[in-house]
């Protein structure tokens, strides 16, 4: 995956393109003069079958990140300085809908959301989600790395969940990629297995 940020301010158009690898689906509504209207939504949420409960998932990764920022929409919380972060993100929840996030050239982001905080979630959404892990990787590794990202359970006896979505993964070469993102990053990701 590779980050980019194209910007058109000439004629009044920005885009921001992280790149990302998630669970889920994408769609694109294009719209407007050339596009200047157009947005996409994330539904985040795949089935998957739990046999047991793990503890952490582990996978290999390399990064490299650039120095210069492509900035769309502010945000509290975003880089200003040096590099941009690269997210790695998994959840087990137990939910009958995707949560969805819609980014587009017109409007700032809607639907944003944080496991850790549980920001941007709905009551339902947020008992749910029964565990997490998250990552935020900001080093540049050529060679493979191994890494576990741990789990924090919000719900520790919670049953294997048995919504319609179960899972969630989420990979982005940067870490507010809809407010913002470096112009060149990279993240490679592969092997990906549960801890027990």
């Amino acid at each position: 995956m590779t980050a980019s940020g194209v910007d058109l301010s000439f004629i009044g158009i920005k885009v921001l393109a992280p790149g990302n690898l998630f669970t889920g689906t994408f769609t694109f509504n294009k719209s407007g003069i050339g596009g200047m209207s157009s947005y996409g939504t994330v539904g985040f949420g795949q089935p998957y079958t739990y046999t047991a409960r793990p503890t952490a998932l582990e996978l290999t990764y390399k990064t490299s990140f650039g120095s210069d920022f492509y900035t769309k929409w502010s945000h509290a919380n975003e880089l200003t300085s040096g590099h941009d972060q690269a997210s790695i993100m998994v959840c087990i929840v137990n939910w009958d809908a995707r949560h969805n996030v819609t980014s587009g050239n017109n409007a700032s982001p809607s639907g944003v959301w944080n496991p850790e905080t549980l920001n941007g979630l709905s009551e339902t959404e947020k008992t749910g989600l029964i565990a997490y892990g998250v990552v935020y990787l900001e080093e540049d590794k050529e060679a493979d790395q191994l890494l576990s990202i741990p789990l924090t359970y919000y719900d520790k006896s919670a049953p294997a969940p048995d919504g319609k979505y179960t899972i969630i993964i989420s990979c982005s070469t940067s870490r507010y990629g809809d407010y913002l993102n470096g112009t060149v990053n990279t993240l490679s990701v592969k092997d990906f297995q549960w801890v027990y």
